[in-house]
């Protein structure tokens, strides 16, 4: 009796997922809107992370896909391919970033708060995909302005809002390495 009551729980508890993720408006072309437009009185707030889940997980494939092609890297199955990556992500966050500046809720801000954490550890996967290095996919640039010596992270296949992402966190991780310097050479 136990265990059927427990299949029967799992059986609803899956349906219920299921159901909540045909029925949510980010997991298909808007419809019913002028010109395919965002349909922003259709939104609930509990919309946004399984969207946002959904998009950061179809972009991680996209780029494992590009990584894992046989065929010889050049501009159109690489730079072109990674500049498509993520239209999924780009399409929920295109509706939720200009929603929440608009008519925030801390309902929303909660989402952001969520959202800014699982963005951030998806972007870092991007800059540390040793696999797109091997591509040929530029990760470093060197300034010869002000700083000769100074360097940054910065993938040219980052739109802009994202490449200002990867300097603040390389700038934040250049920072700690750099208080980890000394210590380093009083162990050795």
């Amino acid at each position: 009796m136990n265990r059927f009551f427990i299949s029967v729980l799992t059986l609803l508890i899956t349906l219920t997922t299921m159901s909540l993720q045909a029925e949510n408006l980010f997991f298909k072309p808007f419809e019913g809107t002028a010109h395919g437009t965002i349909p922003f009185s259709q939104i609930d707030d509990s919309l946004w992370m399984p969207a946002i889940d959904r998009g950061i997980e179809l972009a991680r494939q996209e780029v494992d896909a590009i990584t894992k092609q046989r065929t010889r890297p050049d501009f159109e199955n690489t730079i072109v391919a990674l500049e498509r990556v993520g239209e999924d992500l780009n399409r929920v966050l295109g509706a939720f970033y200009p929603l929440l500046s608009a008519n925030s809720s801390d309902a929303m801000m909660e989402v952001a708060v969520e959202a800014s954490r699982k963005l951030s550890d998806y972007s870092t996967s991007l800059i540390l995909n040793e696999e797109l290095w091997k591509l040929g996919v530029t990760a470093k640039t060197q300034h010869n302005e002000v700083a000769p010596a100074q360097h940054e992270l910065a993938p040219i296949y980052s739109q802009v809002n994202v490449a200002v992402d990867h300097h603040q966190m390389s700038t934040h991780v250049e920072a700690v390495l750099l208080t980890l310097i000394p210590r380093c050479h009083q162990v050795s």
